[in-house]
C-alpha cells in the first residue's frame, strides 16, 4: 500500500473529475492559495478526497 492509498489522495485529474471544476480553477486556486489544500509529493499534486468535501461543505450557502 502507498501513501497516496492511505491517505485517500486524489491527483489533479481525479480531483478536478470529483469536483466537476476545470483544471485551470484548480491551478488558479493554488496560486492564488485559495481553494482546499494540497500534498505535494516530488512534483505531483494531490488533494485529500475528505479535505475536498469539507471544503465543499464549507462553501454551501443557506440563501440570508
Amino acid at each position: 500500500m502507498t501513501v497516496v492509498q492511505d491517505l485517500d489522495l486524489l491527483n489533479v485529474n481525479q480531483t478536478i473529475i470529483y469536483l466537476g471544476i476545470a483544471k485551470s480553477t484548480l491551478a488558479a486556486w493554488r496560486v492564488k492559495k485559495e481553494g482546499p489544500n494540497y500534498v505535494k509529493i516530488g512534483s505531483n499534486i494531490y488533494y485529500r478526497k475528505k479535505l475536498l468535501l469539507e471544503y465543499t461543505l464549507s462553501k454551501e450557502s443557506n440563501h440570508e
